[in-house]
């Protein structure tokens, strides 16, 4: 994506958009900026994922590390920069690895498809950068993980589906899509594999969340589930 012009200008935007539309809101946040109940930016990464595909992950990351850089740089930075680029870039691959159908959301088959997709995105970027302040700070695991990725999923699910919906058809009649610049073909392919990994991504994830309340774990004892819901992520769309 990065010898396209076109693409860059994906990257840009969503850049400059995500980190512009995070500020005005960071202060409304349950724990010290980090999980905000009013993040409805989240929707933007969501949408511009199927429109713009990689441009919109990497848009994501770099958006939300200028939204540090402005109020403040800590240990959990790099921890939100794969948080949100997770938010952008499992949404767009997961779809076109297991259909071949444009994301308009135009059947309940793919509005379903769509807040699947959103969910484990969601729930990964939640455990990341849960992890990461239960190891850096101390903050309560399933509070703060719950709340990040609630947040997250609801405004990927409402705003995200607008935006895809109003915007989707512009993008598509004028071959603008990331697919059409980088001439990228759904590669659906619905295997035992593939189902197998995502089964294990999204039970080890839900673990993640079950586990610290029925037993008291630091972050050490919780990395290998979190770990393998996001290995095991990835593997589902190789």
């Amino acid at each position: 994506m990065w010898k396209s012009p076109k693409m860059l200008v994906y990257f840009f935007f969503t850049t400059v958009l995500y980190s512009t539309l995070l500020y005005p809101v960071w202060q409304f946040s349950f724990f010290a900026e980090n999980a905000d109940f009013l993040r409805i930016a989240i929707g933007i990464p969501v949408a511009f994922s199927f429109l713009f595909g990689p441009a919109a992950a990497w848009g994501a990351a770099f958006g939300n590390l200028i939204f540090d850089a402005a109020t403040g740089i800590s240990w959990i930075t790099p921890f939100g920069f794969l948080g949100n680029f997770l938010i952008g870039y499992i949404p767009y691959k997961l779809w076109s690895k297991i259909t071949t159908e444009k994301p308009d959301l135009r059947s309940l088959k793919k509005i379903g498809l769509f807040i699947g997709v959103c969910a484990l995105a969601c729930v990964l970027c939640g455990i990341v950068i849960g992890w990461g302040l239960l190891y850096l700070f101390s903050f309560p695991f399933v509070i703060t993980s719950f709340a990040i990725f609630a947040s997250d999923f609801l405004w990927a699910v409402l705003l995200g589906s607008v935006i895809l919906v109003v915007s989707y058809g512009f993008f598509n009649k004028r071959k603008l899509l990331y697919s059409d610049l980088l001439n990228m073909l759904p590669d659906a392919n619905w295997n035992r594999k593939r189902s197998s990994a995502i089964i294990i991504s999204i039970v080890t994830g839900v673990l993640c969340f079950i586990i610290p309340v029925l037993v008291t774990v630091d972050a050490w004892f919780l990395l290998p589930f979190v770990m393998l819901s996001l290995i095991s992520a990835v593997l589902a769309m190789k």
